[in-house]
């Protein structure tokens, strides 16, 4: 091929990639699309700050360029809105910019020109952060800007769950934090990690680059600040970046290298299960000409934007004792979005808390999660709070109406006028019910014995008796059930053990004729009596051996008449046998047949 053959094909090419590139870029991106940077060190190259995009599956869907030339796309981050942020570091300067970029490759402005940015992130309030090496820049929507002078230095920030805490790896390679809203330096997390880039996870754990090895870190214990090492992944190249997919399950990286005889760049990317650590995708990038390079840099389209969701819309709990705590009730909340949601922050009003959740472990697309909330009232009344749910959702706050309502918390006794008591005897039963409420209780109070129900009084000023003349012998087992009202809650009396004794009698035997007659006919009245009762039941009369009779009690009477009665002088005997709660007795008389 002659020699301006040669460069009039160049030409041709160069003019098609620069065409195919503004063209493309009318292509919009997708969540779950891969961004990987590029480096431009040729002079006079019509393909600068290049941005390429790849589908997830590896084919190429669009690039597009910035306005500058002689960069390098050194680090990218996705703002709530799933627009691109990128680092675009002059090369032979310390000058790099961080241009803006819709999800159609459309320029939308420059975030600011800094001097040796490393990385960059973004909170749920638009907030973005800029590691700097020795600092930390905040910038916020309305342009203002604070700076954070940190411990060993910045070399790479991210940002925890909660929004407030820079986790951000030093210069020496530990993993180190900082709390922006108090503005102090957190603990360390990591000691002589070797770091290079770092990524919070929804579950505040950590994915970390060091030297091209990636690894993953848990906190020690639940309440520990120290972090251990849970996954050393075994990925097929060496990663020069790394970048979260929005499913919340899988990380990528990218590995570059560099064809010199041949003018090339080149990039192998890979994704990975974040809990298995299996292998999920790898694709080869398309190879970079005119000089050019991947940068090394990667980014998940949607990582870090607004995802969607919906929450119980509202919780309302039974009456409750004032001073006491009701069981959980459960707000779910449900991510509808295409993203994983990351839950910030719960908070929560009125007489109401959060008892647990597990909505701070992130919410994959379509999954749900709980939030656990009790009510422990401090007045009488309806009362009302809400429960609000900050995260990475367009709606954020969701928020969950909470009503319940508060009683006054009772209190009954039980007491006993004749304790222990003959079957019988009249004993009045005492329920005092107190209440921590403004008002005293009203209502009814039930008493009961075991199932038995023994009657029911009415409460007045917290007193109620019920007099009972005919509780059954034996060890009883009284409870006094306060029904409750408008303004206090039900409660029951411990239990009153009220022994209750048999009813003792005593029998004595009439005859209405004594001596009598042989063949005369005799009548045999018998009384049975009782101090405390009326005895009933039956009465058998017997004469030795000879059965006269039986006959039931009326009004503690009973009687039988017998004209065979033998001569002579014989016993008649009348026996009472009793009830379950009289007990029995006998009384005879001789009686003379002549």
């Amino acid at each position: 091929m002659k020699p301006g053959f040669r460069t009039a094909l160049a030409i041709v090419l160069a003019l098609l990639w620069a065409i195919c590139g503004r063209t493309s870029a009318q292509t919009a991106a997708q969540v779950g699309d891969v961004f990987v940077g590029t480096c431009d060190s040729a002079q006079n190259n019509t393909l600068l700050e290049e941005t390429d995009v790849y589908t997830n599956q590896g084919q190429a869907r669009t690039r597009f360029n910035g306005p500058g030339q002689n960069s390098c796309l050194t680090n990218m981050t996705f703002d709530l809105n799933d627009n691109l942020y990128v680092i675009s570091a002059h090369l032979g300067t310390a000058s790099s910019d961080v241009w803006e970029f819709d999800n159609l490759g459309h320029l939308i402005g420059n975030l600011g020109t800094f001097s040796s940015p490393n990385s960059i992130a973004h909170d749920q309030q638009g907030n973005f952060y800029v590691g700097l090496g020795s600092t930390i820049l905040r910038k916020q929507p309305n342009g203002s800007t604070s700076t954070y002078v940190v411990a060993g230095g910045a070399k790479w920030v991210s940002l925890a769950p909660d929004q407030h805490t820079i986790v951000y790896v030093a210069t020496n390679g530990d993993v180190k934090s900082f709390d922006v809203t108090t503005q102090t330096q957190g603990p360390d997390l990591v000691l002589n990690a070797a770091g290079r880039m770092i990524r919070t996870l929804p579950d505040n754990s950590l994915l970390l680059d060091s030297g091209g090895a990636i690894s993953h870190w848990v906190p020690k214990c639940g309440t520990c600040t120290r972090y251990k090492l849970a996954t050393m992944y075994q990925l097929p190249a060496n990663a020069d970046s790394l970048g979260l997919d929005p499913d919340g399950i899988s990380f990528w990286t990218i590995n570059t290298y560099y064809d010199n005889p041949n003018q090339l760049g080149h990039a192998d990317v890979y994704r990975t299960n974040i809990r298995t650590g299996a292998l999920i995708a790898n694709f080869s990038l398309g190879p970079l000409t005119n000089g050019r390079h991947y940068s090394g840099n990667i980014g998940i389209d949607g990582d870090g934007m607004n995802t969607t969701a919906s929450a119980t819309a509202s919780l309302a709990f039974p009456a409750q004792a004032v001073g006491t705590t009701s069981s959980t009730k459960t707000a779910v909340l449900t991510n509808t979005g295409t993203v994983v949601m990351t839950v910030s922050r719960l908070t929560v009003g009125g007489d109401f808390a959060v008892k647990k959740t597990s909505c701070r472990l992130g919410v994959l697309p379509g999954a749900s999660c709980n939030v656990y909330v009790t009510f422990s009232p401090t007045q009488v009344g309806n009362l009302n709070g809400t429960l609000w749910i900050y995260d990475n959702a367009g709606n954020s706050p969701q928020a969950v109406a909470l009503s319940g309502i508060g009683k006054g918390a009772s209190n009954t006794s039980l007491s006993s006028s004749l304790n222990p008591s003959t079957y019988g005897q009249t004993v009045v039963l005492t329920a005092q019910v107190t209440s921590n409420a403004p008002t005293p209780p009203t209502g009814t109070v039930t008493f009961m014995n075991g199932s038995q129900n023994l009657g029911k009084a009415t409460l007045n000023n917290g007193v109620a008796t019920l007099a009972k003349s005919n509780l059954p012998a034996g060890t009883l087992s009284i409870v006094a059930n306060y029904s409750g009202d408008a303004m206090n809650m039900k409660s029951s009396s411990p239990p009153l053990d009220q022994v209750v004794f048999v009813a003792v009698t005593t029998t004595t035997v009439a005859s209405s004729v004594n001596p009598s007659k042989l063949g005369q006919s005799v009548k045999f009245s018998a009384t049975v009596h009782s101090p405390t009762v009326t005895p009933t039941g039956s009465v058998t009369f017997t004469a030795g051996t000879l059965d006269l009779g039986t006959a039931n009690l009326a009004k503690g009477k009973a009687s039988v008449t017998s004209s065979s009665l033998p001569a002579g002088t014989i016993t008649v005997t009348a026996t009472y046998a009793g009830t379950a709660n009289i007990s029995g007795s006998a009384g005879a008389i001789d009686q003379t047949v002549q």
